[in-house]
């Protein structure tokens, strides 16, 4: 009697101490009641593993959730808890087992379905995820929680005209979310709708300037619609933010080349290589950029390690392949073009260029049998090329 009386009465001040979010006192307080009493200890248990969760004492709450189940395994709370736990902790799989020990005892319960289908979209369960977010969203479709995890889902699963009715859905719920703004962007983006992507982009960061991502997100499609000034403008802000981004670094200096700011590329791509050495679209671009300035020397070296970073860049074989052929040195410009197609046969700049030097070893061979006589260029247009062989 005596003993029981004190579990209710700290059991009281517990619940009473958890509706005033002070979890700090209350797991003294549930602890002590599952001491000073005999009645229902696993229950007790559970709630002290609520307690623990609240503290953002994920351990406790594992351990404490685990003693309760040793004493009951049917104690659902004690599931439950330990489930959130263990997501916290990162333990995704550990979690699903317990949230579908959970669903063995209930089935319509939203948060049940939302949580497991959280954890099967960390877990990359994209289709198990959408079918516990369905049951979710039949359980309650008033809540935009179930909808914008699903709309995560199906975005995954590469169903974006799905992906925008979910987020259209969450959006009437839950006006101005920046992250639902960010996805549907994002599916606007892969359908072609860029115009429409901006929007959404100038919305979430509207309500969230700090993410880069938006901002990075923007000056693609700013890029895809050719403006390219404004592009620059979101990457700088983005870089502003967060000046590791090699993406954003990367982005830049694709723009840079693209408006034909070799130097300015150079710089960008030497930031990238600083960042990621192993990048090889870096060196490309910063060998590109010093063959445009005509510093063959220097960026002969950048194509190499593309080569060897990305065995399928051509361009180091390109680059000698068309110093060859300034020189007139065509038949071993030819060797370095097929070099340069072995790595990619489908290299527009090498395929045209191997043509002119087939062309080039063509003429220069009629040449001979002819005798000597000025070579020109078969196309109207072209530069006069002047061409002396001697025996």
């Amino acid at each position: 009697g005596k003993d029981y009386d004190r579990f209710r009465s700290l059991r009281r001040v517990g619940l009473a101490s958890l509706a005033a979010q002070d979890p700090r006192e209350s797991i003294g307080l549930v602890k002590a009641a599952s001491v000073n009493t005999l009645h229902d200890p696993p229950g007790i248990t559970a709630w002290a593993g609520t307690m623990s969760i609240l503290r953002r004492d994920c351990e406790g709450a594992i351990s404490t959730c685990s003693e309760a189940l040793r004493q009951d395994d049917r104690v659902v709370r004690a599931l439950r808890d330990r489930a959130a736990a263990k997501m916290e902790t990162g333990d995704h799989k550990g979690a699903l087992e317990d949230l579908l020990r959970v669903q063995t005892f209930r089935q319509n319960v939203f948060g049940d379905w939302v949580a497991s289908g959280e954890a099967r979209l960390k877990l990359k369960d994209y289709v198990g995820a959408v079918v516990d977010l369905d049951k979710a969203i039949k359980v309650d479709a008033r809540r935009a929680l179930a909808w914008r995890h699903r709309a995560a889902a199906r975005y995954a699963l590469r169903d974006y005209e799905s992906t925008i009715t979910d987020c259209n859905e969450a959006l009437r719920l839950e006006p101005g979310d920046p992250d639902v703004h960010f996805m549907r962007g994002r599916s606007k983006w892969e359908l072609g709708d860029f115009a429409g992507c901006l929007v959404d982009y100038d919305v979430a960061i509207k309500h969230d300037p700090m993410r880069p991502a938006s901002w990075f997100e923007r000056a693609e499609a700013k890029i895809a619609l050719g403006d390219d000034e404004g592009a620059v403008r979101d990457l700088a802000k983005a870089l502003q933010i967060d000046p590791s981004s090699i993406q954003s670094w990367v982005h830049k200096a694709r723009i840079m080349t693209k408006m034909k700011n070799w130097k300015q590329a150079i710089r960008d791509s030497t930031r990238v290589i600083m960042l990621d050495p192993t990048l090889a679209e870096a060196w490309t671009i910063r060998g590109e950029s010093k063959v445009m300035l005509r510093d063959m020397v220097s960026a002969l070296p950048d194509f190499e390690e593309a080569a060897r970073l990305d065995p399928t860049c051509a361009l180091p074989w390109y680059y000698a392949a068309k110093a060859k052929f300034q020189k007139g040195l065509y038949i071993a410009a030819i060797v370095d073009c097929q070099e340069a197609l072995k790595a990619d046969p489908k290299h527009k700049r090498t395929l045209v260029l191997l043509e002119k030097c087939r062309d080039m070893e063509e003429r220069l061979r009629d040449h001979v049998l002819e005798g000597f006589k000025p070579l020109t260029p078969r196309r109207k247009g072209q530069e006069h090329l002047m061409c002396l062989v001697e025996d």
